[in-house]
């Protein structure tokens, strides 16, 4: 069997209750993966994510694995059955989908040249007036986490909404890139 299996559509689809389970194609592509690279085993290691992670090209650091392997480990062995490599998989393929939808909604509007910046008078018009409007109150709340100075720093916005520990762009930013004061 070849390494490359080529991976299902994300699913976007959830039900009544809001569960965004995997489709039928994903649980398949999980499978797939999960035996390639368990090989005879009924488990994968460590080594087994990361060499599945590095093989699909997502972009991964030690830190990365290691929070990942400790999200779908939930029973503390050391080793990730089917099941709980499903889980977290399946619950990492619909945060990224969220987080992209939303960063590709405010680069609609950004000012910046994708620097991730958004002029506040250009966003508070759209976010108060297209779609489902947000009050004022709303808009203050998330204007709190990511404006400064009248520029919308909307990379922070979606770092605090998603608990993300991405490169910071605006307001707690450090100057220069670096920790020294």
């Amino acid at each position: 069997m070849s390494r490359r299996t080529r991976r299902p559509q994300r699913s976007t689809r959830a039900d009544d209750d809001g569960d965004n389970s995997p489709t039928a194609d994903q649980v398949s592509w999980f499978k797939a993966v999960f035996d390639l690279f368990a090989g005879n085993k009924n488990y994968m290691e460590k080594d087994d994510l990361k060499t599945a992670l590095k093989q699909f090209n997502m972009r991964t650091n030690e830190t990365m694995i290691e929070q990942m392997f400790k999200e779908a480990d939930v029973t503390n062995s050391g080793k990730v059955q089917f099941s709980e490599f499903m889980s977290m998989m399946n619950s990492r393929m619909n945060k990224t989908d969220s987080e992209d939808q939303v960063l590709a909604a405010f680069r609609v509007f950004d000012t910046s040249d994708g620097a991730g910046q958004i002029d506040l008078p250009v966003l508070a018009h759209a976010l108060t007036t297209l779609g489902d409007p947000l009050s004022e109150n709303e808009l203050n709340e998330m204007l709190q986490v990511c404006e400064k100075d009248g520029i919308v720093y909307y990379k922070e916005f979606i770092n605090t909404m998603f608990g993300a520990k991405k490169e910071m762009t605006g307001p707690g930013a450090k100057e220069g890139g670096s920790d020294a004061s």
